[in-house]
């Protein structure tokens, strides 16, 4: 600061002047009008600190504090340089915590990462660091009143400042069941913020919202996407043409697909825009919207070149979770995710610094004055840091900090503050400081504090007739830093103030509050349509006033009534855990008597409670609430909600008790299924049904679907509960299966065909091929299926029975008659398609179903390697039961490439190793799940080169008759395990093996007539062996080894190339013809390197002593051909 000759000469005037006690050097400066306060008061320190006379207030000791008041008008002018009021006027009360300072490494070190982020967005891939490819994902966590929120809030309007659009949500104490509506306003603000581009934006803002709706549109689709207008109501601005659908909407799981498609369109719309997302206080979020983030983040994070876009930062209280918390789980999935970057900070409590700071920006005084009051603070909170705001705002508030006329500033006694006396804790003041209030405006905190840590703006209004002076105590209580407004909210500044209002009444007080609240708002939520929205609030109040404290019946009733009307309101807006809370609180309402008073009340509560504990995935209820209604109702009506119990005993893996359940419920329907069931049962059925199939065209089958328009919904359930039953019997390999089968075959061919058959003329289909072998007939009722499915999508659209029939289709029927190479991308882009439609139990199975056909098809297996861990623990964390079948094939690709993840870590229980889960399949009776560990053993111990293993796990696989109905692994065990079984008949004898061996060469060469492009080089290999098992094989052995090869480089099934040069490399060796077996075994190992089998290729080079340089040469000459993945 550089002074005049004028100033100097000004300076030289004052300090040479005269004092007396009226006229100080501070207000000698003031008069003359040349300086600032700020300059006024240093100027005076320095000069009444160098006269020996003293009569400083507040002397500088040395001259390094000089320099830090100088340092500080240059760094923070707005604060400590220019004067915000003038001389002799007395200024606005200072509230601290309104503005943040302090913890400038934590706040740095989230600036930090946003600098990172639009870094890496100029200069793209060419960034060196592959972290700032991901999206990041930063967390906070402390104990309550540490300062998360705060930080965050002025990080965040730093980066709003900069461009930035932030969204936000915030979680609240004991109303977990609000968390959907939470989660749903937050991402409906990131739309909105959109919207309002379009409408006030200029050229550049309204194109980048035009892109961003085309790619919506063409990515979800106008089907799906007017489901989302409830979820999602600022849409409909985005898209105004597009009416939204009167139908139920999607579970919570089933939003990921179409949330992460919005926003992949908002952030690939234009790579210069960033975007903050902050979820405050997850500690008390719930089970099902925590999953919906963190499969949000890391499914954003997954796209390429957008990730580095989007910052999530969420804060949490370290103190209220444990290792089993709901959000720990969650945070577990995301920190394993590679698509993720997880940064954790640790608040720990304010530093003396941070509250000088907080000190000198709230008193707009320099550091040498406040270090004092700074000091006390700090060891009287212990650096808390909502402690340290309470506590100087109570001081401001009680004028032992004043401001002073003569020093144009804030001043206290440094005595008093030392020996002030406090409360213990943080909550203790708070709760003093509320007491100090007038009556009236206690009684407004009080009401404000029944409805959580916020209040609508809208409701407050409403409020004010039933509570006078509502709205003209805002400011009040803004000013003391006790309310603040965010948009259309009024919010405590922080939760434990509003649970100091709340706890300051008795809890007679306070249930007697929330009815009077409760009532009121409900009179004027039912008086007219306008006002309805008020109506989950008045739930929310008499809910939380309780039922024991209504002693009316005509209440309880009326109380009820309002919970079925707001549960079904948040069932449309796909809020089932609010859904839910609001049914059974209306259940607690009607009490036992219920179902002898208002039967329609309490069934259709019930109802509602099961398909929304369904949708949340809690099956125990779901089951609980369906045996309460089968208890009172008539069971015809009670049918669909069977079918939810049997989904629900499927997931908890309780096969038996779903087996007994539906062979009752079957009974009652009058269809007798005999128990136990045997395979001559079968057969009787399967000709019973083919008596009745056999008059039927597939014309003739679609015209069944318009006379199923004039049957009873009645007869649409039993089809629907007999189909999805005999999917449960499936999984335990019954003989049941083919009896459901046929039942529902003849049923629907009786009574009428609805979209609902389409599923079980698949599995029929699959029957004809399995059961008698007659694949036209198999062919013909795959057409009826498909043919069902598009006349039933022209009346009513896609819908979850669609993707049930092609799983079946696909799984089932097609594989005898497409190339796994072929039918892998197609099951993987239906799998997409079930996605999108919301069904994701369907697409989970379709997409491990069509990986695995990749894998077995002869995939190039670094592809299919590719975040297959991620892959996995998506799977693992959407459907822990598909995960059990899914992770065979998984163990299957680490056997082959050698890799080293343990994908067990992502299952839950005991689950470590495939012998765990054969035990557990074993008990559950989960047969066709044994089946399938025991070829994927097969498989593993035959790279392995351990026959003996594979044989023992191909008589397990074999040895029941259902593994038929699993095509794939009854394949793949037909074929290796005829292999092992001529090897080891030439090795170790016994005619049993031989024997064995054959009927698996009959089975192919069945199938290889039918379907050769499939089969053939698998028959001829089979052929070949059992050659040389039984006449040594010569030339003709030699042939057939080269017509496998020569069919399967035919047909693109690279991988069974490298299998027959390999055996017929070791045929050479056997006949002592060396050089011939090390050109066949170099090509096999140059074929399973193209294949991508790295352990392969390892344990042939080491077993045969080959030469790695010749199989380096012979791998290039191959490398030269196309993998199946490049021909065509």
């Amino acid at each position: 600061i550089e002074l005049s000759q004028g100033d100097d000469y000004m300076c030289d005037r004052i300090s040479q002047r005269p004092r007396t006690e009226d006229v100080s050097v501070f207000s000698q400066l003031v008069d003359s009008k040349y300086f600032s306060l700020s300059i006024c008061r240093l100027l005076s320190d320095m000069i009444d600190s160098a006269d020996t006379r003293g009569g400083a207030d507040t002397p500088f000791t040395s001259f390094q504090e000089v320099l830090q008041d100088l340092e500080q008008m240059i760094s923070r002018p707005k604060i400590f340089l220019h004067d915000s009021y003038y001389p002799y006027q007395e200024p606005q009360k200072p509230v601290f915590g309104r503005t943040y300072c302090g913890r400038k490494e934590e706040v740095g070190s989230l600036m930090k990462i946003a600098d990172q982020m639009e870094q890496y967005s100029m200069e793209g891939s060419n960034d060196t660091d592959s972290r700032c490819s991901c999206l990041e994902a930063v967390f906070f966590s402390g104990i309550a009143g540490s300062g998360k929120s705060y930080l965050v809030q002025a990080a965040g309007e730093a980066l709003q400042s900069s461009g930035w659009i932030i969204t936000n949500a915030k979680f609240q104490r004991g109303m977990e069941y609000t968390s959907g509506g939470i989660v749903s306003a937050m991402f409906d603000e990131l739309v909105s913020s959109v919207v309002k581009m379009k409408e006030v934006g200029g050229p550049a803002d309204v194109d980048y919202c035009e892109r961003i709706s085309k790619s919506i549109s063409h990515s979800i689709g106008n089907e799906f996407f007017s489901w989302l207008f409830d979820f999602l109501p600022s849409l409909s601005l985005l898209f105004p043409n597009i009416s939204g659908k009167d139908a139920e909407m999607p579970a919570a799981c089933q939003l990921v697909y179409p949330l992460c498609k919005i926003l992949e369109a908002i952030l690939k719309s234009d790579p210069n825009r960033f975007f903050m997302i902050f979820c405050d206080d997850l500690q008390w979020a719930d089970k099902t919207s925590l999953s919906l983030i963190i499969e949000v983040l890391i499914s954003v994070g997954g796209i390429k070149d957008i990730s580095s876009q989007c910052l999530f930062v969420g804060t949490y209280r370290s103190n209220e979770i444990d290792d089993h918390h709901p959000f720990s789980i969650q945070y577990s999935y995301l920190q394993m995710s590679s698509y993720v970057n997880t940064t954790e900070v640790r608040l720990s409590g304010l530093s003396r610094n941070d509250i000088v700071d907080i000190s000198m920006s709230g008193l707009k005084l320099p550091r040498r004055i406040v270090a004092d009051l700074a000091d006390v603070i700090y060891k009287k909170t212990f650096g808390h840091a909502l402690y340290v705001i309470e506590l100087l705002n109570s001081l401001m508030n009680e004028s032992v900090i004043v401001y002073s006329p003569r020093k144009l500033g804030f001043s206290w006694n440094q005595d008093q503050i030392n020996f002030i006396q406090t409360s213990d804790n943080v909550a203790e003041l708070i709760a003093s400081n509320l007491k100090s209030l007038p009556r009236e405006s206690q009684d407004v905190l009080k009401i404000l504090s029944c409805f959580g840590i916020q209040t609508d703006a809208p409701l407050l209004g409403v409020l004010e007739f039933f509570q006078s002076g509502m709205m003209s105590t805002m400011k009040e209580f803004d000013d003391k830093g006790i309310l603040h407004r965010s948009g259309e909210k009024w919010m405590f500044a922080h939760d434990l103030i509003q649970q100091a209002a709340y706890e300051g009444m008795s809890l007679a007080e306070q249930r007697s509050l929330h009815l009077r609240v409760g009532q009121y708002l409900g009179k004027i939520a039912t008086r007219r349509k306008a006002d309805s929205c008020f109506l989950s609030s008045a739930c929310d109040q008499v809910n939380f006033a309780g039922v024991d404290f209504i002693k009316e019946k005509g209440q309880k009733q009326k109380f009820a009534n309002w919970n079925l009307s707001v549960g079904q309101e948040m069932r449309y807006k796909s809020n089932f855990s609010a859904a839910l809370h609001y049914y059974e609180k209306g259940i607690s309402f009607l009490g036992p008597e219920c179902w002898s008073k208002d039967l329609q009340l309490c069934s259709m509560l019930h109802k509602c409670a099961v398909t929304a504990a369904f949708a949340l995935g809690q099956a125990e209820n779901a089951i609980r609430y369906t045996d309460i209604l089968t208890e009172h109702l008539p069971f015809l009506e009670t049918l669909e909600f069977q079918v939810i119990v049997l989904r629900s005993m499927w997931l908890l893996e309780r096969v038996d008790e779903g087996v007994s359940r539906g062979v009752e419920v079957l009974r009652r329907l009058n269809v007798n299924i005999p128990s136990p069931a045997t395979h001559e049962m079968s057969k009787v059925a399967m000709a019973n049904a083919d008596k009745i199939a056999c008059r039927y065209s597939v014309s003739e089958v679609v015209d069944l679907c318009d006379r199923f328009q004039d049957e009873s919904e009645t007869a649409r359930n039993i089809v629907k509960y007999i189909a999805f039953f005999s999917a449960l019997f499936w999984e335990s390999g019954s003989p049941l299966f083919t009896l459901l089968v046929c039942e529902v075959v003849k049923h629907s061919l009786q009574h009428g065909v609805c979209h609902e058959s389409a599923a079980p003329f698949a599995r029929y289909a699959m029957l004809k091929i399995v059961h008698d072998g007659d694949y036209a007939a198999g062919k013909k009722w795959a057409d009826v299926s498909r043919a069902v499915m598009k006349k039933c999508q022209k009346k009513g659209g896609e819908n979850i029975n669609d993707y049930h029939a092609l799983a079946n289709l696909f799984c089932c029927v097609s594989i005898w008659f497409l190339p796994l190479s072929d039918l892998a991308p197609e099951m993987l882009r239906c799998s997409e398609q079930a996605l999108k439609a919301g069904c994701i139990d369907e697409s989970i199975f379709l997409l491990y179903e069509g990986w695995s056909c990749s894998l077995y098809g002869g995939e190039k297996l670094s592809i299919i390697s590719q975040s297959s861990m991620q892959r996995f623990q998506r799977i693992a964390k959407l459907s822990q039961h598909a995960a059990k079948w899914a992770v065979c094939d998984y163990i299957l690709l680490r056997e082959l490439t050698g890799q080293l993840e343990d994908y067990f870590l992502s299952m839950e229980g005991s689950i470590h190793s495939l012998d765990d889960l054969q035990a557990e399949a074993e008990s559950n009776e989960t047969h066709m799940l044994s089946f399938r560990i025991n070829v994927t053993n097969l498989l593993c111990s035959y790279w392995k080169r351990d026959y003996i293993a594979a044989e023992e796990h191909f008589h397990n696989a074999l040895s029941r008759s259902y593994v038929k109905f699993d095509p794939r692994p009854f394949i793949a065990n037909v074929f290796f395990g005829g292999l092992v079984l001529f090897q080891l008949y030439r090795k170790l004898g016994s005619i049993d093996r031989l024997s064995k061996g054959i009927q698996m060469l009959d089975h192919m060469e069945k199938w290889a007539k039918n379907s050769p492009a499939i089969f053939r080089n698998k028959w001829l290999l089979l052929q070949a062996e059992h050659a040389i098992s039984t006449s040594g094989g010569g030339i003709d052995a030699e042939k057939l080894y080269l017509a496998s090869i020569k069919a399967a480089q035919d047909h693109n099934i690279i991988h069974e190339v490298a299998l027959a040069y390999e055996l017929l490399g070791k045929h050479y060796k056997a006949q002592g013809s060396s050089d011939n077996s090390n050109i066949c075994l170099k090509m096999a190992a140059a074929y399973y390197t193209q294949w991508g089998a790295t352990a392969v290729v390892e344990r042939i080079i080491s077993e045969y002593n080959l030469d790695i340089a010749s199989v380096a040469d012979v791998r290039l000459s191959v490398g030269n051909s196309k993998h199946p993945r490049q021909w065509g």
